[in-house]
């Protein structure tokens, strides 16, 4: 019984609650009863399909489309296959293409940035059938010496390609015949929401480096939340403290140092490592305001703009 999980929400039409349930039994009946855990959430996801499977795009905060398919490591079915991890899903409508395949070579290379360093599990999905794939994948990894370590997944008919918003809504075709000519790469946070999509057209292959920067940035404010980085952000650089607590919460939240320009721009250094990971329980948030934090106000350098500390908070001297 759904109703001793939850409710539907109000306004929301008979059959798309129905429809929920339907895919939830469906879901439930595949499943070992080990694996069925978190009922209620599961059947909010399932609401929020559909509820926008009319849509034009996934959405930042939108569940990661589940789907199971032949790839070239066995069967994958992405749910489970990503099992409370970071992932990262990149998607190309066809195979042998030469842009794709430098994506796919520089994805690999990445392994130990991607896969150790920041815990993401990767995936590929290409428009082609297995056989196919694994052809292409081995004139990859010898053109371009690398070794594809991780799953590409085969859709033959552009079904999965269809759930990502990669084939056309406004074509009365069959999908493959409707792709969208675009390649994307699409992260997922543990509880598989999407937190970025990077969507670019076939002609331009995907600026990788800039994806670990992004990768970094979220990663950090989603285990600080009241943390976000600035543009052109790198790891290191100083970061912004959310204006939605007081600065006498910023101020007992960041003891070690914070600068307050407005009550809406304020910095904070990132956390280390050890913050990040929680390895130690005595880390705290904000360890000082390095000198890349002056630089965002209005031109005014540490040269320029003395810095004291007044009641263990760090301050320009020109707004104490």
């Amino acid at each position: 019984n759904l109703s001793l999980y939850t409710k539907p929400k109000k306004n929301m039409a008979l059959t798309v609650s129905q429809n929920a349930e339907d895919k939830l039994s469906a879901w439930v009946d595949t499943r070992p009863s080990s694996a069925v855990s978190g009922t209620a959430e599961l059947y909010d996801r399932l609401m929020s399909e559909d509820e926008n499977k009319n849509c034009m795009s996934l959405q930042i905060g939108d569940y990661i489309p589940d789907f199971v398919a032949q790839s070239t490591r066995g069967e994958i079915d992405l749910h489970v296959a990503v099992d409370g991890a970071w992932s990262l899903v990149y998607i190309c409508p066809r195979s042998f293409d030469a842009v794709a395949s430098s994506d796919l070579a520089t994805l690999a290379k990445m392994s130990e940035e991607l896969s150790t360093e920041l815990k993401v599990r990767r995936f590929a999905v290409s428009c082609d059938a297995l056989p196919s794939i694994e052809r292409w994948k081995k004139d990859i990894q010898e053109l371009l010496d690398c070794v594809i370590d991780f799953p590409i997944i085969a859709d033959l008919d552009a079904h999965i390609v269809k759930k990502f918003g990669l084939v056309r809504h406004d074509e009365d075709a069959c999908a493959v015949r409707a792709l969208v000519p675009a390649s994307l790469l699409v992260l997922a946070d543990p509880q598989r929401r999407i937190q970025l999509l990077i969507q670019y057209t076939n002609c331009v292959g995907h600026n990788f480096e800039e994806l670990i920067r992004s990768i970094e940035a979220i990663q950090l404010s989603y285990q600080h939340p009241l943390l976000a980085t600035r543009a052109n952000w790198m790891s290191g650089d100083d970061v912004f403290i959310s204006s939605d607590i007081s600065f006498t919460q910023a101020k007992t939240q960041f003891p070690k140092g914070m600068v307050q320009i407005r009550p809406w721009f304020r910095l904070t250094s990132a956390p280390t490592e050890i913050d990040q990971h929680g390895d130690d329980d005595s880390a705290t948030i904000g360890t000082g305001v390095s000198h890349h934090s002056h630089s965002l106000s209005g031109g005014r350098t540490q040269d320029d703009q003395a810095l004291t500390i007044k009641d263990n908070l760090l301050l320009p001297s020109s707004l104490e």
